[in-house]
């Protein structure tokens, strides 16, 4: 709602620092010398006879006392119309402006001490605030300047050029080219903190300009960029390569140590077969972590699902399937192959019975056989349906695994995918 210039802001005890920045500039508006009574006070006149003091009759005032008065009255006026009843009975008896201008200011931002100690939580979040990778500059800026302000209604302004230098450090790393132009084409005491905001702001326009042809956001909220993501299951493909990065740097680093175990040889999964002798040898390597029997984990590294527990088959048709080998050298005999159902859990075909495996596995390269969508975040793994649905979630244990808890509401798993 528009204002009259002749009238005061209205303050009510809210938002005292925005008040206090407009009356300020109110103040000024009716006559400079009323703002300077704000400031310095005002006193009437008066001479001192045998030590005592006695005010001048106003009668005899000189020109320049009687303006001195009346500067103080108007911004006395001034004040008075600008406050709620509320805040008017906290100067109610007050006879300068200067009185009212300080009772306010110490009811709503403290005393000197407390002005200190704001001050200085300005200043430490000054230097810790950055521009986060999810953020436009607007954002940033805004949060920025919220303290720059705060800290100049308290009293002390903070230099243009230290802003300057705080916004180019503070800015990620997409910004990196354009900091680097500008500290190498200008000098930045003298670059203006309005200029410096103008080229940042037409630089992340030029950034924001991706596939989907709009403007005004960053590429990590581009919504298409989003979607397109998620269908090349980019997450998934990045967590998927660094557990195997993980375990063959595990590998490796037990290969360095095999002249201390002449009993155990380390080769790739493919020549396994070769070397074994046997039909079919598989891998599993959580087997060897993981701690909870009664818990099923998801293995980017097994070769199957596979399951110890012979009395969760619902179906097993026994044979002789080969050799499961895992990570510490170990071996053990595949006896049969079936269908897993649990109370809570979706319904696992194809599942080796491996006797003496402790632990239940899923296989992420099965899952991924049967067309469903594995997603890999810091602490939770969770598998899609081809329609996006949520067929199973894993949560990271505390030996870094994924396990998968019982949980009514999954979607059961039938053989090659389909649901049921």
């Amino acid at each position: 709602m528009s204002q009259s210039l002749s009238v005061p802001p209205f303050f009510d005890g809210s938002n005292y620092a925005y008040w206090k920045v407009r009356m300020r500039a109110f103040l000024k508006s009716l006559d400079e010398h009323v703002w300077i009574s704000v400031q310095n006070g005002w006193k009437p006149p008066s001479s001192i006879v045998s030590g005592n003091i006695h005010l001048t009759d106003i009668s005899l005032w000189t020109k320049d006392e009687l303006a001195a008065c009346n500067w103080n009255s108007k911004g006395i006026h001034a004040l008075f119309m600008a406050l709620s009843p509320e805040e008017f009975r906290r100067v109610s008896m007050c006879e300068t402006a200067k009185e009212v201008w300080d009772i306010l200011e110490t009811t709503h931002e403290g005393t000197k001490i407390v002005k200190n100690s704001k001050l200085q939580m300005l200043a430490s979040r000054f230097e810790e605030v950055r521009m986060k990778d999810d953020e436009t500059f607007d954002e940033f800026y805004a949060k920025l300047n919220d303290i720059v302000n705060s800290s100049f209604n308290l009293g002390e302004r903070i230099p243009e050029t230290k802003i300057v230098r705080k916004v180019l450090r503070s800015l990620p790393e997409r910004f990196r080219p354009k900091v680097t132009a500008i500290e190498e084409s200008k000098d930045l005491d003298e670059v203006k903190i309005e200029e410096l905001v103008g080229s940042l702001q037409t630089y992340e326009l030029t950034l924001s300009q991706h596939q989907c042809g709009a403007l005004g956001h960053t590429r990590s909220r581009c919504y298409k960029l989003g979607n397109e993501r998620r269908s090349q299951n980019i997450p998934s493909q990045v967590s998927f390569l660094s557990n195997q990065v993980s375990h063959l740097t595990e590998m490796l680093t037990k290969l360095t140590k095999s002249n201390l175990s002449p009993k155990r040889i380390w080769v790739k999964k493919g020549d396994l077969i070769r070397l074994s002798g046997q039909e079919k040898c598989l891998v599993a390597n959580v087997a060897l972590k993981a701690q909870n029997s009664s818990m099923w984990y998801l293995d980017s590294a097994c070769s199957r699902h596979m399951c110890g527990n012979k009395s969760l088959f619902t179906t097993l048709d026994e044979c002789n399937g080969g050799m499961v080998t895992f990570g510490d050298g170990g071996s053990a005999p595949i006896l049969g192959k079936g269908t897993v159902q649990m109370l809570g859990l979706p319904v696992i075909s194809n599942v080796l019975y491996v006797e003496g495996l402790k632990s239940n596995l899923l296989s992420i390269s099965q899952i991924c056989d049967d067309d469903f969508e594995v997603s890999f975040v810091q602490k939770r793994c969770t598998v899609y349906d081809s329609s996006g649905g949520v067929v199973l979630e894993g949560v990271r244990t505390s030996d870094n695994c994924y396990g998968v808890l019982p949980n009514s509401n999954y979607v059961a798993i039938g053989e090659n995918g389909d649901e049921n």
